[in-house]
């Protein structure tokens, strides 16, 4: 024997082992039928490994969704501090009043400024528009000269009534 050969193993009961290899060994029996009833079908194995690798993903799937119930969701904590409140609001969109305002005008008249935009605030008595009154200040100048007209010819029908 070598230096690199391995040990050869005692055999405990005493017996030569030298006509080993030359004693045939017994052939591994064929299964009969009484035996076929113990062996489980390639199919019924594959499925029972498919079930338990499905089962595996859903408990998988199922501690990962659960992860952020268990767990919570982090949130960033903030230490409070006292300051000014301020309270106001910025929106857009429609506004209905409950009360509904008529503007009309008691004339015709042409536009001439719009003083107020839309959404603004108004006073009562506030100036809305302004109108072009050309027209009124030529009526009220022809209607001022009728006056006077009127007043210089009344001295006049006066004296005409006396005998």
């Amino acid at each position: 024997m070598g230096a690199d050969a391995a040990p050869e193993p005692i055999d405990p009961t005493g017996a030569d082992d030298s006509n080993l290899a030359a004693t045939p060994k017994p052939a591994v029996a064929a299964p009969d039928a009484a035996d076929t009833s113990k062996q489980r079908p390639a199919w019924r194995a594959s499925t029972w490994l498919k079930l338990c690798s499905a089962a595996l993903v859903i408990l998988a799937l199922v501690a990962y969704l659960m992860r952020n119930v268990v767990l919570g969701t982090p949130t960033a904590v903030v230490a409070a501090t006292t300051g000014e409140l301020v309270q106001t609001v910025v929106a857009s969109g429609r506004v209905i009043s409950p009360h509904r305002v008529s503007v009309a005008l008691q004339g015709t008249g042409r536009v001439i400024r719009v003083a107020v935009v839309e959404g603004q605030t108004v006073q009562q008595g506030q100036l809305l528009i302004e109108l072009d009154n050309s027209d009124s200040r030529a009526s009220l100048a022809q209607a001022s000269a009728n006056v006077a007209q009127a007043q210089a010819r009344l001295p006049q029908l006066g004296e005409l009534d006396q005998p």
